[in-house]
């Protein structure tokens, strides 16, 4: 069975005895219940009485936080010091790509990019490679994963999905140099319309697309504009490595989506996904702007999971969309008057949500601007799209 990688090949790179991250520095270790359990007992019987089990499939050596039981001072791990890699448990070979599972009768080879601080490698071609990796999962013998670990969503079969994800994978490297994820998040919106009406797929910077990313980038703009970032002398930088991250991110950050188990049919979640990264994207060159030092694909990942409800806002700030009730934020009373003024446009209805915050949120400062916009995300209003 051939494996379907959620990054470019060689794009992805990582340096475990230098790392400073807690993955075997106290995120655990898991084992696989049927044999390796068994060997690791053999090879530390001292350690046996604590793996517990967590499930039918794997058990656990209890975690700490000053890191794995068999972590050195060096960073090294002694298993593979003292007996040799084959012994590792097959957690620790694999990471940080060791997310592999089986959507019906495709093997996915996903990373672990919230853990692992991966680092860009895409210009040097020196990172991960897919043939390296090929070679350790077949080395662990076709049942090792199992199979048909999760059903592909209603919808995807019948639209050829993981054909349209290698499509996406494989356009990341024409759009890494870009000043911006719009030319991306454009082309990703007309695959995904040639996709639905089965037509042929777009070249990578063709005029339809290309005029796509201009309509994309306005909405960025007006996104920038929002968050006080507009005019910032470091924007185009900033924007130009947020772009670069998201893009080697995209594959990966699609199919958590995708496959999340609160997800709904395949079509309709292809249809919002290309604006949901391009908010991230935002998010991520706002971070850049903000912070001193500058966030990394860790970071990035970090960001796309916990402000998914701040990017599904935003993505929604072309289409039309109002409240049922007034906002209320709880909290930080200064928030307020913001918060009323965009309850009462978002009562209203009618118009689109960046109508509705530009006509609310213009007279307030950009940080109270982004507040409201926030407690409106993360809050428990129901906004509801007309």
């Amino acid at each position: 069975m051939q494996s379907f990688f959620t990054f470019s090949d060689r794009a992805l790179k990582y340096d475990c005895p230098s790392c400073g991250s807690f993955c075997c520095k106290g995120k655990g270790v898991a084992l696989e219940a049927r044999d390796e359990v068994v060997r690791f007992a053999r090879l530390e019987p001292r350690m046996a009485s604590l793996v517990y089990p967590l499930n039918s499939r794997f058990a656990q050596i209890m975690d700490v936080t000053d890191g794995c039981w068999m972590l050195r001072p060096d960073g090294l791990c002694s298993i593979e010091t003292d007996h040799g890699y084959d012994d590792k448990p097959h957690t620790c070979r694999f990471f940080p790509f060791n997310r592999i599972f089986q959507v019906g009768d495709v093997r996915v080879v996903d990373f672990n990019s919230k853990i692992c601080p991966l680092t860009d490698s895409s210009e040097a071609r020196n990172g991960q490679s897919w043939a390296d990796l090929q070679k350790q999962i077949d080395a662990e013998g076709p049942t090792f994963f199992g199979r048909g670990d999760i059903s592909p969503p209603e919808g995807a079969i019948e639209l050829g999905w993981a054909a349209h994800e290698q499509l996406v994978r494989d356009a990341i490297d024409a759009h890494l140099d870009e000043p911006d994820y719009a030319a991306f998040a454009a082309f990703q919106e007309e695959a995904m319309i040639a996709v639905m009406r089965r037509q042929p797929m777009p070249a990578h910077h063709s005029p339809q697309v290309l005029d796509r990313a201009e309509y994309l980038r306005s909405l960025l703009e007006s996104w920038r504009v929002h968050h006080g970032v507009a005019g910032d002398p470091r924007l185009a930088d900033a924007a130009r490595t947020a772009s670069r991250q998201a893009a080697l991110l995209t594959c990966s950050w699609r199919l958590s989506m995708i496959l999340n188990r609160e997800a709904g049919p395949y079509p309709g979640t292809i249809q919002m996904l290309p604006r949901h990264l391009l908010a991230a994207a935002h998010l991520l060159e706002a971070a850049h702007v903000a912070r001193r030092t500058a966030p990394g694909l860790r970071a990035a990942t970090e960001l796309f999971q916990g402000a998914s409800p701040l990017i599904g806002v935003l993505s929604l700030f072309l289409q039309k969309a109002h409240i049922a009730k007034p906002l209320d934020h709880g909290v930080a009373t200064d928030v307020q008057p913001a918060l009323d003024a965009l309850s009462r446009e978002l009562l209203k209805g009618g118009r689109t949500l960046a109508e509705t915050a530009q006509e609310a949120l213009s007279p307030f400062p950009a940080h109270l601007r982004s507040m409201a916009l926030s407690a409106l995300a993360f809050g428990n209003a129901e906004l509801v799209v007309e």
